[in-house]
């Protein structure tokens, strides 16, 4: 995805930017133009990340940053380190999650939301927080929080973490309508599941393809769909699209419990399982 010549110059910060959706998500930002941080905690994965846009992308502008989002102290200590490069942030990504799971309701369950809540509400919360101000003052800025589908429904065993990307979707659509005059534009991208190299190997082949029967599209989402779309929504021509959570599933929330039930029963028999 390529940008317009004035998304050129911008620069884009993505936690969790070490592998995955927010390896994706640097890599299709760096390819529109923009200079992007890679944050996570594991400087040589974030290292080696950035080795591979620099290899694909001729030109890249990529650094690396150590940064933690469930602790105040690294990210303070991070964006003063940014401070002191005069880089100024007009992109931020909030993809740096926390999956507390799958477990029934139960005694911990309460102790596992909080943990949950502290990364994926509050640690996206509290980069924005840090870094809002000087947005609104530019009168410039976009900000994409990735949660999730399973924050939009009620996957069992999974309370931890719907609980978090509900709250980080309410988050979006209020502080977007708060800084919406400020030039901000603020939206989220609910990806269903992701075949990253991760989730492969925990569900292996056969395991993926189970999961994919009832999505109309009859697969799961790559990392570089959702990279694509926040591209996109990071881009200058997005900005009258803000408060808004788009689920990237391949039309399942769309066709409902009934539509997905009746694609698995036909991708099951066409299979010969």
């Amino acid at each position: 995805m390529t940008g317009s010549s004035t998304d050129r110059g911008r620069v884009a910060l993505v936690t969790g930017a070490s592998e995955g959706i927010g390896l994706a998500s640097a890599r299709h930002l760096a390819a529109a133009g923009h200079a992007v941080i890679l944050a996570a905690r594991n400087r040589p994965a974030l290292e080696k990340a950035a080795a591979t846009i620099e290899a694909d992308i001729a030109g890249a502008r990529v650094t690396v940053l150590e940064l933690d989002v469930g602790s105040v102290a690294s990210m303070d200590a991070a964006l003063a380190e940014i401070a002191g490069s005069a880089l100024r942030i007009d992109i931020l990504v909030n993809n740096a999650g926390l999956v507390i799971g799958p477990a029934a309701f139960s005694e911990a369950t309460a102790e596992a939301v909080q943990k949950s809540l502290e990364v994926n509400l509050f640690g996206a919360m509290h980069l924005t927080q840090r870094l809002l101000p000087a947005m609104r003052e530019r009168q410039y800025g976009r900000i994409v929080n990735i949660a999730s589908t399973a924050g939009m429904h009620g996957p069992p065993g999974l309370i931890p973490y719907s609980v978090s990307k509900a709250a980080l979707i309410a988050f979006t659509r209020t502080l977007a309508v708060e800084v919406a005059r400020a030039g901000v534009s603020v939206t989220s991208v609910s990806p269903g599941p992701v075949a990253t190299a991760n989730y492969r190997a925990s569900k292996g082949a056969e395991g993926v393809a189970n999961r994919a029967r009832p999505i109309p599209s009859g697969r799961l989402a790559e990392p570089d769909d959702v990279g694509a779309l926040v591209a996109f929504l990071a881009s200058e021509g997005a900005g009258h699209l803000t408060g808004q959570n788009i689920a990237l599933d391949g039309g399942e929330d769309a066709a409902g419990p009934y539509v997905s039930m009746v694609l698995q029963q036909r991708a099951a028999r066409e299979s010969g399982k």
